[in-house]
């Protein structure tokens, strides 16, 4: 499919580089040829010949008519640079091994997970030129950045970014890859005297969402000013869940669909071309009973198939993959369940990476074109007879069977899940990994360190002698020479602002190193060119001629290399003020503990012993949380019934007390009268005062006390499990 046209600049840099190429060809065709021994009557070939054949060469390989002149080779042969090099030397802020630096820099954060935008380049190369240059550097040209992206178009490009979650960054990093292999390939060749799991006997399965009015957006017709095109479509967003079940040998099962909705209905009976199984649920997820009557479910589809032979069914961390009864059904029939590392799934499990794309694609389509045929919208009681198409159509052999090869489970190979798909971890990895890579010698001491820091760690951790060695420490400590030097570094770094580094303390983003300074480096200068542009006299003169350009040439290397290396320590600043910035919002984020059963990030092989009994024991865990629930919605209950009659009692009571105070108002009415009376008669009142009687005194009204009820030690409760109010009644605290 062709591109966009190039543009005039991009035009001539592919002329100069295109060029560039053949000339060095030819330049080393011309050292070849000064040394290469000759036929008897072959002479050699001269500057203007070589310069004729590569032409001719570059026009016919290439397709391009390019100019090279024997002086170009004579000037490259004496050591001149070409003119494109002496130009950007001139004009350019940045040297080329700089910018190089740059590039390396920018590919290292994108294998990260963390790509530049267009702007960083130029900010970056400023940083660079700030360090090198100082306070008089006036800063880069306009459109820097575009034209450096343009100069590296071989390294760099840019292209659409897509989100990655923190927690998939850091799953998928070489432990987690290699203890998942490690269990694959245990579970499928089988212990000592059992028959290996053959590839129609391996098994994934994975849920995915589907929404009815909701499909992926589309390549459509519209007018030629438009930008986006709208496309009416029911917005339906209720969730339908089908589980798909692939096999290894390119075949598939028909899936489970579950519904949404409190009971079934008849209606959702209808044509169905996969033969799926359906279900319901109340939120349209699969639980833990869906689970488990998947289970038996795929254990009669593939019985026969096995023949009592294993079998290995491959499952990510959802919760309904490992209760008891969805664990005990498989161990009993001989069924292997392997579970992947947490929260990497993108790279390990097959319908992910290879099935559920096209899927989504192909709803999208079928959806479309039944509500264009039939001028109906998607819903449940027509659901299974448009989807079918899609399934059919996604689900093909060629797709499943490269789900499990660019997985590395068919045939089994790890080294699919290459070191590019596993970058994204080394921001948390517990190694050095700077993006710029550090020379050999400083990385062998800066691993040296670590290794030291660890052992010593354990040795006091496990109280053992911080001199003796194990073989696994001494392939941790691969420079034994370098021992001594690593040791006095450790000891000089205590007592530093760095200690830190060789503190057990966790770090924090509180630790900072002190900040490198940077000098001002002067540019390079011929200062002697016109004494080697001399011709000279004598045999001495010569070699002091040769002498003097060694040193000039010396002089260059230093400097180029003590540019470079300022750059890569401005450039790694740069990446640990990120790094820094990154872990102060870990800090800061809130912890969600979601309390999942083994949830320590690596795989597992459900079906041992092991995580069978924490199964049962998490069962037995939520039948006690469901009892002391029943327990509590009872004592509510109760309470609420109490509470009902206490209030009909305190009406009572309060309007009989309400009797009581009103006769004792009319009667100290009517003693005030008398007592007017019998001051206008001069005499004494007849009665005294009255006073008013004892009250009925209020009953206690009844309390549920309230307070959070504690976490059991040792229970872990996925979110569907969870108390929802955390109540508690404690009737001891109304004495």
């Amino acid at each position: 499919m062709p591109g966009r046209a190039l543009s005039k600049e991009e035009k001539k840099r592919g002329l100069q580089e295109i060029t560039e190429k053949w000339t060095e060809r030819a330049v080393n065709a011309y050292k070849y040829e000064k040394t290469r021994p000759l036929e008897p009557g072959e002479t050699r070939k001269g500057l203007r010949a070589i310069s004729k054949e590569f032409k001719q060469q570059c026009l016919e390989e290439d397709k391009v008519l390019i100019t090279i002149d024997k002086t170009t080779i004579s000037r490259r042969l004496n050591g001149v640079p070409s003119q494109a090099d002496t130009n950007f030397d001139k004009n350019s802020w940045l040297s080329r091994k700089e910018e190089k630096a740059l590039v390396k820099f920018a590919l290292a954060c994108a294998d990260q997970g963390f790509p530049w935008d267009v702007s960083r380049p130029e900010e970056y190369a400023n940083d660079v030129c700030l360090a090198k240059y100082g306070d008089d550097f006036p800063g880069l040209g306009q459109n820097w950045g575009d034209r450096f992206v343009g100069r590296h178009q071989g390294e760099l490009k840019p292209c659409w970014s897509h989100a990655l979650d923190h927690q998939r960054a850091r799953a998928a990093n070489p432990v987690t890859k290699k203890e998942y292999f490690t269990l694959l390939k245990k579970a499928i060749e089988g212990e000592e005297g059992e028959e290996a799991i053959p590839e129609e006997l391996i098994y994934g399965v994975d849920e995915t969402g589907i929404q009815c009015g909701v499909g992926q957006k589309r390549r459509v017709l519209g007018r030629a000013e438009a930008k986006i095109q709208q496309q009416q479509r029911s917005g339906d967003r209720e969730n339908i869940t089908v589980i798909v079940t692939i096999c290894a040998d390119g075949s598939d099962l028909p899936p489970a669909v579950i519904f949404k909705g409190k009971t079934y209905r008849t209606s959702w009976r209808q044509n169905n071309p996969l033969k799926a199984s359906l279900g319901h649920s109340e939120k349209g997820w699969t639980d833990g009973e869906i689970g488990v009557e998947w289970m038996k479910e795929f254990d009669r589809q593939t019985k026969a198939k096995a023949n009592g032979r294993r079998r290995l069914l491959l499952v990510d961390g959802h919760n309904s993959h490992y209760t008891a009864g969805f664990l005990r059904h498989a161990r009993d029939n001989n069924i292997l369940v392997l579970c992947y590392p947490s929260h990497s799934t993108h790279i390990y499990q097959g319908l992910d990476v290879v099935i559920f794309s096209p899927l989504k694609t192909a709803w999208t389509e079928a959806r479309d074109e039944y509500e264009r045929r039939t001028g109906q919208k998607v819903n449940k009681q027509c659901f299974l007879e448009v989807y079918a198409n899609a399934h059919m159509k996604a689900l093909s052999k060629q797709n499943i069977i490269s789900a499990f090869r660019v997985t590395g489970v068919v045939p089994l190979n790890p080294d699919v899940i290459t070191e590019t798909m596993l970058a994204p971890s080394r921001t948390s990895s517990t190694s050095s990994s700077l993006p710029v890579p550090l020379p050999s010698p400083t990385q062998a001491l800066s691993d040296t360190i670590h290794a030291l820091i660890a052992r010593q760690a354990r040795s006091e951790d496990e109280g053992m002698d911080s001199d003796s060695r194990t073989d696994n420490e001494r392939d941790v400590l691969p420079h034994p020479q370098m021992e001594v030097p690593a040791r006095r570094a450790i000891d000089s770094l205590q007592g530093t602002s760095a200690s830190f580094l060789v503190s057990r303390s966790p770090l924090t983003s509180q630790h900072e190193l002190p900040r490198y300074q940077p000098y001002t480096i002067s540019p390079f200068q011929q200062r002697y060119q016109g004494l080697l542009d001399l011709t000279p006299a004598t045999e001495n003169e010569r070699r002091l001629q040769e002498a003097l350009r060694e040193v000039e040439q010396r002089d260059q290397r230093r400097k180029e290399n003590m540019v470079t290396m300022q750059a890569h320590s401005v450039l790694q600043d740069v990446y640990v003020k990120e790094a820094r910035s990154q872990l102060q919002a870990a800090e800061t984020r809130k912890n969600k503990d979601k309390g999942l059963a083994m949830d320590d990030g690596l795989p597992k092989l459900l079906t041992d012993t092991i995580y069978l009994d924490a199964a049962d024991a998490r069962e037995e865990r939520k039948k006690e949380r469901d009892q002391a629930k029943r327990v509590m919605a009872d004592k509510r209950d109760s309470h609420k019934e109490a509470l009902r009659v206490w209030e009909l009692a305190e009406k009572a009571r309060v309007a009989r007390n309400e009797v009581i105070r009103q006769q004792h108002r009319d009667a100290v009415k009517e003693w005030e009268e008398e007592s007017k009376l019998a001051k206008a008669e001069k005499r004494r009142a007849r009665w005294t005062k009255p006073k008013m009687g004892p009250l009925e005194k209020a009953v206690p009204k009844p309390v549920l006390y309230k307070r959070k009820a504690k976490a059991m030690e040792g229970v872990e409760e996925s979110d569907e499990d969870s108390d929802e109010d955390g109540i508690v009644i404690d009737e001891d605290l109304d004495k």
